[in-house]
């Protein structure tokens, strides 16, 4: 059986799971309850239009005027995002082919034995440009992948961010 709670309360629901003011959490639920978002019971009374206004002239009868608990959360559900977000569609484009994680993992051990590429390094490992080479020979030999070039030199700049970053925060 439904349980029917007062706005009142309503309000103190929606302000304690939202953070929301009760009178702003009020003025959502007004809003609601006239887009057919939380279901009410019984109506606020009859209102009847005479020469010179309008006029409330009956209070609501019956079991009197309450919100549905459970259509309550579910809209408070629905406004938090806690529901499952929906699928997302698949982007347009190639699918990725490399593993770029493990890719990673392994510029990280050879930044470990070998160093930051720099200009006192070894040969083959002193620019952002060796770096990428490598990435490329070291996924045409282990994945059989070859990226396109800008594919690649983007997810170099920001491995070599990340293990920055990383190191530093290490220190």
């Amino acid at each position: 059986m439904a349980e029917w709670i007062e706005l009142e309360e309503a309000a103190g629901i929606v302000s304690a799971q939202t953070g929301v003011s009760e009178s702003q959490a009020e003025h959502m639920i007004q809003r609601a309850l006239e887009r057919g978002a939380i279901v009410e019971r019984g109506g606020r009374g009859t209102i009847r239009t005479f020469p010179g206004g309008v006029t409330v002239v009956t209070e609501a009868a019956g079991h009197g005027w309450g919100i549905s608990r459970e259509s309550l959360q579910t809209w408070i559900n629905d406004l938090s995002g806690s529901r499952k977000p929906p699928r997302r569609r698949a982007k347009g484009g190639r699918k990725e082919v490399a593993d770029w994680d493990a890719v990673k993992e392994a510029l990280r051990q050879k930044i470990q034995a070998d160093g930051w590429p720099e200009k006192l390094n070894v040969a083959g490992w002193q620019k952002k440009a060796d770096v990428k080479k490598w990435v490329a020979d070291l996924l045409s030999q282990r994945d059989n992948v070859t990226p396109g070039e800008t594919t690649i030199r983007d997810h170099v700049n920001a491995m070599l961010e990340e293990i920055e970053r990383e190191e530093g925060a290490k220190t």
